[in-house]
Formats: structure tokens, sequence, C-alpha cells
């Protein structure tokens, strides 16, 4: 008879609603809509507060123009530009190097 009790307790918690969420089924992996609404709130303001990517200066656009004209005109002579490639390459060096500052201070 006792046996039989305690076999009727174990059946009746199994057989809980399946709606509601106790604390065995969030061990489980188990997550409520309101958690994961709030979990994605919190993610979507953290991707907002990141800072966001900067475009490159004026400068290196304007050299990096000249270099891709400079290898349009000279198509079969690209050696000719290598004073564009000097001057790109410096831009993009002294940009670095300021990124490089500011994450440093």
């Amino acid at each position: 008879m006792e046996s039989q009790h305690f076999a009727e307790q174990d059946f009746s918690l199994e057989s809980s609603s399946p709606g509601s969420t106790s604390d065995s089924d969030r061990q489980n992996g188990e997550r409520s809509h309101a958690s994961v609404k709030k979990e994605i709130q919190d993610l979507r303001q953290k991707l907002a507060s990141r800072k966001k990517i900067e475009l490159p200066s004026g400068r290196v656009d304007k050299v990096k123009g000249e270099l891709i004209q400079c290898l349009r005109t000279n198509e079969k002579r690209p050696l000719d530009c290598w004073q564009e490639v000097e001057a790109f390459r410096q831009a993009v060096g002294e940009l670095e190097k300021a990124f490089v500052d500011k994450i440093v201070q």
C-alpha cells in the first residue's frame, strides 16, 4: 500500500502541465519567454553601445584614388606607380599609428 502511494506521487509530479516552467525545466536548458526576451534586449543594447567602424580619412581615400588611377593608366607598367604606392603606404601607416595611439591611451 505504501509503495502505491509513492508511485502516485511520482506520477503526479511527471504529469505537470507543459505550460508551467519549474526549476527542473530551467536546469534542463528550457527558459521562459520573458527571460529570453530580456536577454535579447540586453544583447541589442550591448551591440548598440559598441563603437562604430570608422571610415578611412580623406587623405587615405585621396591617395588610394590616385594609386588606382595610376594603375589603370599604366596597366602594362604597374612599377611606374611606385611613388603612389609609397604615398599610400605612408597614409595607411599614419592611420595605423593614430589608431594604436588611441587604443593605448
